[in-house]
């Protein structure tokens, strides 16, 4: 498995760290997500967290902020804005995006600039909003998940929990104000271009058409998924913190908790991979530069074999990735990465530093190699290898008939050597006799009298 010291992700919301203010009721509509990933603690200051937060607001997103990043939340946004190409730039090239409504949440201005017929990040296109929240006039009509719409998908599902129980946890929270999610649009559109995309002889991807995962009493959807490039998005309509549902305030919690941790995981490199002809290494932005080497398995398994150069490959936008080809043979394929660094072997660094090119202080300098990191690949067969084929009588006549010398013997039938070339069948007899020689002659060995020489 991956090991790492922490993972960033990145949430934007209406305030973003600067503005947001709790002491003046100004909370992102992030912060419930925020605290359930990187949980606050009193006990212990120094305490470190897998997820490191970098909070920002949606005018301050920039390339640099998703920079080494594999997951973002946005919530409580009025409108996209200039994040729309950057956010689909992210996941086209393999990050997880959520995006939650919440806030002052436009769904009017999101569809004009985040849909555009697909091309954008939103799975669906979005209606106007349902419901009313309890500080506006009017009646309260809240709405409820629906476990019937929930119980199929393994997001949902806890480990040794029954599902009432879990129908009981994720029908807690009340929805008061929800936004409107247009399937129809988007199967719509989804059909128009699968259409188009057959008569070009393409192949059609389901995983790349919008899905409901979980939806309200009423059967509109409450959670919507689609893939887009490597990544995918996730579309919840209803917000996280505020005043939107009361799901912050309740154990239902845990359905953003296994979907953002999730989606986390998605974006973590294999490290156990199939045996193929080729695998796509990603590799950071900032390691482009540096040395990287494979060195392949010996006879035991063991990364001791063979050592050769990788080469770091753009694959799109700020992405790199290294090519590894030929993992054909089973075992531990070990990839470093080092950079050269100029070492001084005078006392005073700094002062051979300052020398002139070429001089003889300069030509003191060695090269030397840092470690930056390394990265085992644990390669093992296909699946299908380790599954016995059931193999009957009709597929051994299939395969093997007319081959003399093999005949098929089924279960409960007798083994018969009829009509079989069987040597040595009796030499146990003669053994047996031979035996009984040797044992006489050792006999006739021991009881010869002793002769004593002087």
């Amino acid at each position: 498995m991956p090991v790492v010291s922490s993972l960033p992700v990145v949430f934007v919301d209406q305030y973003g760290a600067g503005d947001e203010d709790p002491r003046r009721g100004r909370l992102g509509e992030t912060l419930s997500v925020r605290r359930l990933m990187a949980p606050l603690t009193t006990r212990d200051a120094t305490q470190k967290h897998l997820v490191r937060v970098r909070h920002v607001s949606g005018e301050k997103l920039d390339e640099e902020t998703l920079q080494g990043v594999g997951l973002a939340v946005v919530a409580g946004v009025r409108s996209p804005g200039a994040m729309v190409p950057l956010l689909r730039s992210f996941v086209d090239r393999g990050g997880q995006l959520v995006i939650a409504a919440g806030g002052d949440f436009d769904p009017a201005a999101w569809t004009t600039a985040a849909w555009l017929d697909g091309d954008g990040i939103l799975p669906a296109p979005l209606g106007g909003t349902s419901g009313r929240l309890p500080d506006e006039t009017g009646r309260l009509e809240p709405r409820r998940l629906s476990w019937n719409s929930m119980r199929d998908e393994p997001l949902f599902r806890v480990p040794d929990v029954p599902g009432e129980e879990l129908a009981d946890l994720y029908g807690g929270p009340l929805f008061f104000k929800t936004v409107v999610t247009d399937m129809a649009a988007a199967g719509n559109r989804a059909a128009g271009r699968d259409g188009a995309a057959a008569g070009a002889d393409a192949v059609d991807d389901p995983a790349s058409r919008p899905r409901v995962l979980a939806a309200f009493d009423d059967g509109t959807p409450f959670l919507v998924t689609r893939r887009i490039g490597k990544g995918s998005v996730a579309w919840l309509a209803s917000g996280l913190t505020g005043s939107w549902n009361t799901l912050a305030k309740t154990n239902a919690m845990l359905l953003c908790d296994r979907l953002l941790r999730g989606m986390l995981a998605e974006t973590l490199p294999a490290h156990t991979i199939p045996t193929a002809d080729r695998f796509t290494l990603p590799i950071a932005a900032g390691d482009r530069r540096a040395t990287l080497t494979l060195m392949r398995p010996d006879e035991n398994g063991s990364p001791k074999g063979l050592v050769e150069s990788l080469t770091v490959e753009a694959v799109g936008g700020d992405a790199y990735a290294a090519m590894l080809r030929d993992l054909s043979g089973r075992g531990i394929y070990m990839v470093t990465a080092t950079k050269v660094n100029e070492v001084a072997t005078r006392d005073d660094p700094a002062a051979v530093r300052a020398e002139e090119p070429g001089s003889a202080a300069a030509a003191g300098r060695r090269p030397a190699e840092e470690l930056l990191w390394r990265r085992p690949l644990a390669v093992n067969g296909q699946a299908r290898e380790s599954e016995p084929a059931v193999f009957d009588a009709e597929s051994f006549a299939a395969r093997h008939a007319g081959i003399d010398g093999l005949r098929w013997t089924g279960p409960g039938d007798a083994i018969e050597f009829t009509g079989a070339r069987v040597v040595g069948h009796d030499a146990w007899w003669w053994m047996l006799a031979a035996c009984g020689l040797c044992l006489v002659g050792e006999s006739f060995l021991l009881a010869r009298p002793r002769e004593d020489r002087q």
